[in-house]
C-alpha cells in the first residue's frame, strides 16, 4: 500500500535510520528531520539527497525532477534512509595480533599490543553508502562498526607501527611517561584521518586506552642502560686518576720531573719545596706566588 508520508520514526541514538515504507503515492511527501541527511533510493539508485537543519520541511519538494516523478505515478521500491550528521559512533579497538616495532635509540625490535576507543560522524552519506554498497538494506550502526573494524585493522596495525617509529622517545620512555601515549594517539588519527575520509565520515577521536609492552625488552633496555651508566662512572674515575697520575712537580735543585706527591727528588734526593713564605707576614704561600695575598708584600724579585 503506497503511503503519504515519510517521517523519522527511530530513536534519540539512532545514527542512521531506515524507514519501513517501500511505495510512495504521487502526493507523499518526505519529511525533514533536524540535522540529519536524507537519502531516496530506489532499487539501489540514488533519486535524491537532502538535508535540512529544520523538523517537518518537505525536502522532496527542493527538486524538480523527483516531484515529477511523484506526480506522475508514485513511487515503489524505495528505501529512504536518515543519516545523522552530528551523532558521534564510537568503537572500540584492538591488535588480535601483536605488532612489530622498531626501537631507534637500541636499534633493536620487539612487539607492542593495544586497545582503545575511536569515534567518528558521517559527513556524506552517499560515499559512505558506495563504498558499504549496502543500499539493497537496511544499515545500521553496528554494521557500520563491524564495517569499519574490519577495513580498518591493517590500516591500525601500520599506523601504530609508522607512530613509534617516528616518535623521538624510545619505547621505555614512552611507556614510563604516560603522556606519550596521548600523543602517540593523534598521531595515529592524523595518519588514519585520510583513510576515513575517503568513506566519507570525520575521525573525530582516537584513543588509546592501554598499550602493552614486552616487559622482557623493556627490562633488557633498562639493564643495558644502567650498564652504559656504570661503565661510563667508572671510565670517568679511570681518567681522573689518569689525571693525577700525569700531574709532576720540579726539583728546584735538578730539574727533574717528580711525582706531585713527593718530599724529595728521584734524581738528586733534595727536598722538594712546594711552598714558600711571606717574609713580612709569615703566610704560607704558593711557590709561583709574586706578591703575599695577604699583606700584599713583594714575594720575589723580578
Amino acid at each position: 500500500m503506497a503511503e503519504k508520508r515519510v517521517v523519522f520514526e527511530g530513536g534519540p541514538e539512532d545514527v542512521i535510520w531506515k524507514s519501513p515504507i517501500t511505495e510512495l503515492s504521487p502526493d507523499a511527501k518526505i519529511y525533514s528531520h533536524k540535522d540529519c541527511d536524507i537519502l531516496f533510493m530506489r532499487q539501489g539508485s540514488l533519486l535524491g539527497a537532502f538535508n535540512d537543519d529544520r523538523e517537518y520541511n518537505v525536502v522532496n519538494e527542493q527538486t524538480n525532477v523527483i516531484q515529477k516523478m511523484f506526480n506522475r505515478t508514485g513511487i515503489k521500491n524505495c528505501a529512504v534512509y536518515y543519516i545523522n550528521r552530528k551523532k558521534h559512533i564510537q568503537v572500540k579497538w584492538g591488535t588480535p595480533h601483536r605488532i612489530d616495532v622498531h626501537d631507534k635509540g637500541f636499534n633493536m625490535f620487539t612487539t607492542v599490543g593495544a586497545h582503545g576507543t575511536y569515534s567518528f560522524t558521517i559527513v556524506n552519506a552517499l560515499k559512505l553508502f558506495s563504498k558499504m554498497k549496502i543500499f539493497e538494506e537496511s544499515l545500521t550502526k553496528d554494521m557500520v562498526n563491524s564495517f569499519f573494524h574490519e577495513e580498518i585493522s591493517m590500516y591500525l596495525r601500520k599506523s601504530i607501527t609508522k607512530a613509534f617509529s617516528d616518535n623521538e622517545k624510545g619505547l621505555r620512555d614512552i611507556a614510563e611517561i604516560t603522556s606519550n601515549e596521548v600523543k602517540i594517539s593523534e598521531d595515529i588519527r592524523t595518519i588514519l584521518q585520510p583513510l576515513f575520509h575517503n568513506y566519507g565520515v570525520r575521525l573525530e577521536k582516537f584513543i588509546i586506552s592501554k598499550i602493552d609492552y614486552d616487559r622482557e625488552f623493556l627490562n633488557k633496555i633498562k639493564s643495558i642502560r644502567e650498564t652504559a651508566v656504570m661503565n661510563q662512572y667508572k671510565e670517568e674515575n679511570k681518567v681522573i686518576e689518569e689525571e693525577k697520575q700525569d700531574t709532576h712537580i720540579m726539583c728546584d735543585a735538578c730539574g727533574h720531573e717528580n711525582p706531585e706527591s713527593s718530599k724529595f727528588c728521584q734524581n738528586c734526593g733534595s727536598e722538594i719545596v712546594t711552598n714558600t713564605e711571606c717574609k713580612n707576614c709569615h703566610k704560607v704561600l704558593p711557590l709561583d706566588a709574586k706578591f703575599c695575598h695577604h699583606c700584599g708584600t713583594k714575594v720575589k724579585e723580578e
